[in-house]
Formats: structure tokens, sequence, C-alpha cells
């Protein structure tokens, strides 16, 4: 009994302790709704929700919503898998909610409830008006007041504003209306766009954030602006040893240079201060030490000023190339002897003290050549090369040599897909070069070879080089320059008069190929024979032959002599062109010679064209050359439902040149694809020079009902679609109406004042005053693209192109883009686009910016540009 008693008082224990210390063993929490986010616009309220306990007994979940006690909407129903996303739309302006959510729980499923209040935005805040406070000149380095209004209500307090990526804090200034905010001009333009971005805005202690989308900005004139330029070595040398001074210097354009102290300087990722900067003049003088053996390329990057305590930066990228040796020793070459017993590993210093003959004597390749060789301008004569190039890869420096009558001959296979007489692939320097009478023929390079005059490949810098000589290539798909067969880098002040026979490869008086990286700059050719089926790439400036005659200054710079152009053995060429093949022009004086023209011919018109009455059939592929001689044709009137590729080529695979379109007409429907241009419908490796289509011109498409997927249409004056095309010296003003019902089918419509569609290729110099009025129907993914000059411009370089014309566009697709210049496209390595100023490109009734990267210019500007051109005022 004690026992049993004792047991009993234990239990008794045991329960008023769980009971006092709240243990429950085995007991659950009941389950719990919370509100996990609560937001709001002007309009709208939404929230997520979040549980937590034992969910399974929560019971289904009811969001209300009230003003104040009076209930406005209401959720119902919401289930654990449906937590969140929850919206009400269509509510008051800056009115206070409160959210109530209800739900029952427990086991018992007993009522429960939270909520939270909440107010929506007031109406939409935008700026109104930006102006300067005082109405005076601004400089580079001065700070400025503007005054900012806004579009607000006057209960709204406005807590900050973002201004150029600066952010202003108004919440001590209660500000609803307007604003003023200083700013320093602390950069380096002749423009200063003051934009704001965002408005933050305090309602009942709630901050609300608006990020502006329409263009809140003031564009102001800044002057005292300074260009910085002629980065360069002080001294004339070619090398300099590892740590010793080296003087660099570069010069501060603009009149105001003495209102600015500059600060610092960096060169090399280093800072070099005031204390360490010379002055001398407009020059600013720094010295410097290298280290690394070899090339070095110095980069000028930043250059900090200061004004009346403003700091300004510059960021720079301005460069040149040094040699770096380790020691100050030269070794001389004398003999043949000493110039076969260069070093090509070591990054030695080599001059040559005599002309030096090869004739007879095995010549090895010098591969990975570090050093440097300055030839002292003597000559190298009768190299004789096989296989390979004189250097294999050039990564050091060579200067100041002649090669006289070299020759190399690829007669057997070579592994090498890069070779030049000088060196396969540079990835140095090569300067004040002069090849002369030089022979290189190759019967042997593996398809998509590069062979150049003067190296293979070129991944460095050529400056100051001369090449006379001859080209053959008997293989397939390779790529021929004078100077280099490829360029991925710099190529400048060069010169090349050549001979080229490589009938089944691209190639060019510079170059044969490039990639976005390639730059080449006061570049001279002349052609003396083209015997080619493919692409003539036509980089630099192209030489007559008294052109090239009368060149001697150009020698004299360079201390060589003027080419001896007898060596080419001319044959036939053009003093007008100098870029057509050998032999006697065919004669075309009629429409039927015309039509009757063969694939590969070069022909010269000597007549007008008219083709009032006549059916014109478009010649349907065109691969050689046709000089238009300065001669019109006129009168096309095409009008075709089923022809997929129109214009006077239907495809065009070679040059047209010096001709004028007038009073033509295209008119083009159907439910087909079509390229449509009054030169050819289709353009590959093709090249157009002095072509002009006057405002008596025009093209409309009209195609009604398309019913099936992927049609395309490309539309332009020259041309509706190329690939690697040149377009020089050209100018087009015709009106461009097209309109597309594309129904529910997918389709590309591409629309251009020259050219619809480009992939690759150069348009430099031309003009357009073109009317283009696109029009485009249907309810699917298709894409539109409209250009004053391009519809759409996949990796072509644009240069000294002027554009003027309206450019409408209405269409129901999302993908729909139209611009003074181009449409969409790569925007990269293009240099002066202009259009004309106030001139409107309307999408969908509404005017939206042109192209980027272009300026906008007056009409007299373009008027004085057009009248300097054949074409004249369009």
């Amino acid at each position: 009994m004690k026992k049993y008693i004792k047991h009993l008082v234990f239990a008794l224990f045991v329960v008023i302790a769980i009971v006092l210390t709240g243990c429950n063993f085995g007991a659950v929490k009941e389950g719990q709704v919370s509100i996990k986010t609560l937001k709001s616009t002007k309009d709208t309220i939404t929230f997520d929700l979040a549980v937590s306990g034992d969910t399974d007994t929560i019971g289904l979940i009811d969001a209300l919503l009230y003003e104040g006690d009076t209930y406005i909407a209401s959720i119902d129903d919401i289930t654990q898998d449906q937590l969140t996303g929850h919206t009400f739309i269509d509510l008051e302006t800056y009115t206070e909610y409160r959210l109530e959510i209800s739900y029952t729980t427990g086991s018992n499923n007993e009522p429960a409830k939270v909520s939270q209040t909440i107010m929506t935005a007031p109406e939409d805040i935008s700026v109104s008006s930006i102006k300067q406070k005082e109405s005076k000149t601004i400089y580079v380095g001065d700070m400025v007041t503007f005054v900012i209004e806004f579009n607000n209500e006057d209960n709204v307090k406005i807590e900050s504003v973002t201004v150029n990526n600066e952010v202003f804090d108004l919440s001590k200034d209660n500000v609803t209306q307007s604003v003023e905010v200083t700013l320093p001009c602390d950069f380096i333009d002749d423009t200063w766009v003051i934009q704001v971005t965002n408005i933050r805005v305090r309602v009942n202690n709630l901050p609300i954030e608006f990020k502006l989308t329409s263009d809140n900005s003031l564009t102001v004139p800044v002057k005292g602006v300074l260009l910085f330029s002629d980065f360069r070595l002080k001294d004339d040398v070619t090398f300099v040893k590892q740590d010793e001074n080296l003087t660099v210097m570069f010069s501060v354009i603009g009149d105001d240079f003495n209102l600015y102290e500059i600060d610092s300087v960096k060169i090399n990722s280093k800072n070099y201060s005031k204390e360490e900067i010379t002055i001398e003049g407009n020059d600013v003088i720094v010295d410097i030490t290298l280290n690394k053996e070899g090339i070095n390329t110095i980069t000028l990057q930043n250059v900090v000023l200061v004004k009346d305590g403003i700091t300004i930066e510059a960021e720079l990228s301005e460069e040149i190339e040094i040699f770096v040796t380790s020691t100050s020793d030269i070794v001389t070459i004398n003999t043949v002897d000493d110039f076969l017993k260069i070093d090509a590993g070591s990054f030695t210093m080599y001059v040559i003290n005599s002309d030096l003959d090869f004739k007879d004597i095995e010549i090895p390749s010098f591969d990975n050549f570090k050093g440097h060789i300055n030839g002292n301008y003597h000559s190298l004569s009768n190299i004789n090369l096989a296989k390979s190039g004189l250097f294999g890869t050039n990564s050091g420096v060579i200067s100041n040599l002649i090669i006289e009558s070299p020759t190399l001959n690829i007669d057997s296979k070579s592994d090498k897909t890069s070779m030049g007489i000088l060196v396969n692939v540079n990835k140095g320097i090569l300067r004040n070069i002069y090849i002369n009478k030089a022979t290189v023929t190759s019967s042997n390079l593996l398809t998509n070879s590069y062979l150049g005059g003067i190296v293979g490949t070129n991944e460095g810098y050529i400056y100051e080089v001369s090449f006379l000589g001859e080209l053959n290539d008997e293989g397939e798909n390779n790529f021929i320059g004078g100077i280099s067969g490829y360029n991925s880098a710099e190529i400048v002040d060069v010169m090349s008069a050549v001979n080229i026979n490589a009938i089944n490869s691209t190639s060019g008086g510079i170059i044969g190929s490039y990639n976005d990286k390639s730059v080449i700059e006061n570049s001279y050719y002349f052609i003396g024979q083209l015997l080619i089926s493919k692409h003539l790439n036509e980089f630099g400036h192209a030489y007559t032959y008294e052109e090239m005659i009368d060149i001697n200054w150009y020698y004299n710079n360079l201390k060589w002599q003027a080419f001896d152009l007898s060596y080419l053995d001319l044959g036939a060429y053009s003093n007008d062109y100098p870029l057509l093949s050998k032999g006697n022009p065919g004669v075309i004086s009629s429409i039927m010679d015309l039509t009757n023209i063969s694939e590969f011919g070069y022909y010269i018109l000597t007549t007008d064209l008219d083709y009032e009455g006549i059916n014109l059939v478009p010649v349907t592929n065109f691969s050689g050359v046709l000089d238009g001689n300065g001669h019109v044709v006129k009168g096309i009137n095409i009008t075709t439902s089923d022809m997929q590729e129109v214009g006077l080529f239907a495809t065009l695979n070679g040059m047209v040149i010096n001709l004028k379109f007038t009073n033509s007409h295209l008119t083009i429907s159907g439910k087909n694809n079509s390229s449509v241009g009054f030169v050819a419908g289709k353009a590959f490796n093709a090249i157009i020079d002095n072509v002009i289509i006057d405002s008596s011109c025009s093209i409309t498409v009209n195609k009604d009902g398309i019913d099936q997927d992927n049609v395309t249409n490309y539309v332009g004056s020259l041309v509706g679609y190329g690939q690697d095309v040149v377009i020089n010296n050209s100018a087009s003003s015709v009106s461009i109406i097209t309109s597309v019902d594309a129904s529910d089918n997918y389709s590309m419509i591409v629309v251009g004042g020259l050219i619809g569609y480009l992939k690759n290729g150069f348009v430099e110099n031309v003009a357009t005053n073109i009317e283009l009025d696109v029009n485009v129907l249907g309810n699917n993914a298709s894409i539109v693209y409209v250009g004053g000059v391009i519809g759409f411009n996949s990796d072509a370089i644009l240069t000294s192109v002027y554009a003027q014309g309206p450019i409408t566009l209405t269409s129901n697709f999302n993908k729909t883009y139209a611009g003074g210049i181009y449409g969409d496209g790569s925007s990269y390595g293009h240099k002066g686009l202009f259009f004309l100023e106030g001139q409107s490109v309307i999408i969908n009734g509404v005017q939206v910016p042109s192209s980027s990267n272009i300026l906008f210019v007056s009409i007299d500007e373009i008027n004085e540009y057009n009248e300097s051109q054949p074409w004249g005022i369009l």
C-alpha cells in the first residue's frame, strides 16, 4: 500500500511539473497564416501569404480588402498551394486600404485573422522641365545649377531625385513641385546631357519610387573642351634598354588649356603625379620605364585635370610600341653568313651595314623571331624561298629594309596556311619595308589559306611598307593580298602595285580577308592585271596608272624610289577605274547586247539604254564587270507576282560601276519570297561603285495574304539582299512603298534606302533622300526592319553616309525596328553617319530616335556634301 501511494504521489508531481513548465508532450501548435509581402502601385495591391505551425489544421483562406470600414473586394477560398501572386486591381490612387486575411485553424476550426494597411501610390510623377538656373556659358570644370520642375500633386513630398546617376536627398526640403540641383561638369565633351532617371516620394511614411522611362533630359553646349592627341616617343628611338628612362609625350589641343592643371597621368596602369609631369607649351611629357623584353605596348589611359577644385577625368586609349632589350649591345650584319647566324629566339638587336646578295644560297626560315632588325636602308637581293617566308612568325621588329627581286615558290604541299615573302604570321612590328619586283607563285596551298606579298597573316602592326610584284595562286578558296592575305590588326601608310592571278580565290590590292579588328588607313594600291572569278576586297584607295606614277612624294618620304610599273606587264587597264580584268572589254550598245552577256565577262556601256515598252528579263547570274561608262538605264518597268529576284541582274557576283537609273519602276506582288533592287535582287561578293538611282524611280511591293511561313521580302533601291558587298560613291532618291499582309504566318520584311539586308561588307561615301512607307499587317511574330540606307546591317561597316527623307513604318508586330541610317543591327566600326535634323522616323504614329551612332546635320550641310559628289543635290 505504501509502495502504491508513493507511486501515486510521484505521478501527481509529474503532472504538476508538466503543467508548470508548459510542456505538451505530443500536442501540436495550431496552424497560422501571415502576410509575407504587401506592395502597391497607383491602382493595384499585390500580396503573398505564408503558413506555419501545423498547416494541416488550416482551412480555406479568404482575403478581404477594406477602405476604412467599407468592404471593397475579396479573394475567396485560397488554398495552401495558391499562397503567392494575388492582386487587387482598379483601385483608387493615393488611398489607404486594409488587407484582412481570415481563416480557420485547429481541430475545432477556430476562426482567426491577420490584417495590414497599405496606401496606393499617387499618379505617376514626371518631369515637366529642366533648365539652367542662370543663363551663362558652361565650361568644362564648372559647377552648374539646374532647376527641375515636376508634374506632381501638392501633397506628395519628393524625398529624392536621381540626376546623372547622382542621388540628391530632398527629405528635409519639403519639395513637391521643383528642385534645384548643382552638378560638376567633370568630363570632356562639347555637349552635356542632364537626365533625371528616378524620383522617390514619401506618402504617409511610405516610400514609393518612380523609374522614369521617357526622355527626361536637357542637352547643353560646353566650352573649354580639350583634346589629347599625338601620343608619341619624344626622341626618335627604335628600342630602349630594360629599366632605362624612356620619355613619352602627348599634345593638348584647346584654347583654354591654361585654365586647367594636370593633376596626374595614367600610363600602363601606373599613375604619374603632377610632380612627375613636365609641361612645355601644349605638350605633356612623362618619363617611364619598361622591363619586359621584346615589343612593349605603351598605353596612355587617363588624364586627370583640376579646375577650381573640380576634378575632371579624360579616359583615353592611345598606344605606341617600342622594342625593349636586356642589353644595349648591337650585333652588326656585314655578310650573308652574318645574316644566316641570326638567333631568332633571342631579344637581340641587329643592324645590317651592307647590301646582301643571296644568289644561289639556300635560306632557312627564321621561325619565332623575337629580336629587332634595323636594315639601315640596305637591301637583301635574290632571295629564293620555298614553302615559307623569310621569317615564320615575327614577334619582334623588322624595319628600314629593302628586299629586291625575291621569289616565293610553293610548288609542293605545305602544312602552312599563312605565307608571305617577309613573314608568314606577323605579331610584331614591320616598318619601312620595301619589297621590289617580287614573284609569288603557289600551286599547292591548303584550301582557305592566306597569301600576301609581304605577310600571310597580320596580327600586329604594319607601317610604311611597299610592295611591287606578282601574286599567282592556282588553289581554291584562298585569300590573296598585295600586303597581307589576312588582317586582324593595323596596316597604315602602305602601298602596293600588283598583278593578281587567282582565278579561284578572293583577292585585294591591300588584303585578301579580314575580321572586325582590322584597321587599314592611308593605304593605296594599283592593280595592273586582275584575273579572278571571286570577290575583290576593295580596301584602301585604288590608284590609276597615272596616279601611281605621280607619287614620288610618297617614296621620298620613305626613302625609296618610285615603282617601276613596267615590271607588271600591264596589258589593258582602265584609267578611270583600275580594278578591271585584263583584256579588251566587250561593248554593250543595245539592250540585246546586255541580255546576251556572258557570266564572267568584262563589258563597257557605250550608249544609254531605254527599256520603254520592252520587257526586262533579269540576267540570271553575273560574275563579271559592267562599266556603265557614265551612261543611263531608263524606262525599266517590271510588274511581277512570281519573280523572286528582281533587278537588272537577278544575282550579282561581280562589279557594276559608273551607271545611272532614271524613270524606272519595279512593282512586286504575290505571296512568295522576293529580293528587289534596280541593280540586283541579290548580290554576293560584289562591288557597286558610282551608281545613282534618281527621284524619277520608284519601288512598290504589295504582298496580300501571305499563306505560308518563312516568307522573306528584301527591298532596296540598289540591292535587295547582299552578302560581302562593297558599295561606294553611290546615291539614291527613290520612293519605296511596301505593303505586306502576313496574315497569321511568319514573315521577315527588310527595307533599306540602298540595300535591304547586308551581311558583311562596306558602305562608304553614299547618300540617300528616300521616302520609305512600310505598312505590315498580320498577327504572327514576324520581324520588320526599315532603314534610310540599310534595313538590317549584319556586321557591315559604314563610313561617310548621309541620309534624309521621311521614314514611316506601321506594323502590329512586336519586333519592329526603324532608323534613319539602318533599322537595326551591328553598330561597331562606323565613322561619319549623318541624318537630317528634324527628319521624322515614325513607328505606328510615334516618332522614335534614329539609328545609334549618328550625327544630325542641317539641310545646308547635306546639300553641301551632295554638291561635292557626282550626283549633286538629291
